[in-house]
């Protein structure tokens, strides 16, 4: 019996007790969460796309527009030339492709 528990001890230590106290555990990957207007709408070539995350994206970049990052939250902004619009977003834990289609703003006179 204490031959037994020797063993069982020996492992519980060598799984739980090899990380030692300073160990710094990875962040948590950040997750695209939603995007306003929603992908696969028409848009005007001037509408400023809002992506929100579950954390805090790190470089993050986006195949068209101007980037800002505020916090879980991300703008691009225009202008966007009117036709078919694929728009490529990648942070350090994933990349998302987001589709519009962007049609002419109407100036009324």
């Amino acid at each position: 019996m204490l031959r037994i528990l020797s063993t069982l001890l020996a492992g519980l230590l060598a799984v739980y007790g090899c990380v030692p106290d300073d160990y710094e555990y990875g962040e948590a990957p950040v997750h695209f969460v939603n995007v306003t207007p929603r992908s696969g709408e028409s848009i005007s070539a001037n509408t400023t796309l809002t992506l929100i995350f579950d954390g805090v994206p790190i470089n993050l970049t986006s195949s068209a527009g101007k980037v800002t990052v505020d916090g879980r939250t991300a703008k691009i902004d225009g202008p966007f030339t009117p036709g078919p619009l694929e728009i490529l977003v990648a942070w350090t834990d994933e990349t998302v492709r987001l589709t519009y289609m962007i049609v002419e703003d109407v100036i009324e006179e």
